[in-house]
């Protein structure tokens, strides 16, 4: 089977997907997963040979897999230095539900002053000198119009006239939280 990104299946029908890219990496994996010849086999034990090998390494490590549950094969590898994943195809239903991702705020709420509360995708990168910080919510359709058409040369009149005619839309008295 080919695939783009090295996933395997495992016993309880849940799929890891690894990453090993050095030869230290590769090593790990072969020792974790108990068979440590697959990092000394001339046919794997470069990344070079394991890209020109790669069907015959698949053939290789997806009985290793198969052989333990996707929580055993994480906790190997992971153990041994390994990127590591669980492949998980509803871990966006859990999300929005996962302490971990509220606190790093990886998923962050605000109230919306028409639907009320509302949670999205929060900080999605984290730099260490200018760590990052949720301040409120998105600007919405029509939010700043007003403040916006003065900014470039409409006055008053000019800005109510294009309201009441339904070209620009108002939504101005709205707060957000």
């Amino acid at each position: 089977m080919e695939r783009p990104v090295p996933i395997y299946e495992t016993s309880d029908e849940k799929w890891v997907c690894v990453v090993a890219v050095s030869d230290a990496q590769f090593a790990g994996l072969a020792k974790a997963l108990g068979n440590d010849g697959l990092a000394t086999d001339k046919r794997f034990a470069t990344a070079d040979a394991r890209a020109k090998n790669d069907k015959a390494l698949i053939a290789e490590l997806e009985p290793l897999f198969k052989a333990r549950t996707a929580q055993a094969a994480f906790d190997a590898l992971d153990g041994a230095g390994v990127p590591v994943e669980i492949s998980n195809p509803e871990f966006v239903f859990d999300l929005f539900n996962d302490p971990e991702m509220k606190k790093r705020q990886w998923i962050g709420s605000y109230t919306h002053p028409v639907v009320g509360k509302m949670e999205t995708y929060g900080l999605v990168w984290d730099f260490s000198d200018t760590p990052g910080k949720l301040w409120k919510g998105p600007l919405w359709p029509g939010q700043d119009t007003r403040a916006l058409m003065k900014e470039v040369g409409y006055d008053d009149e000019d800005i109510e006239k294009l309201i009441t005619q339904g070209v620009v839309d108002d939504k101005s008295d709205m707060k957000s939280t």
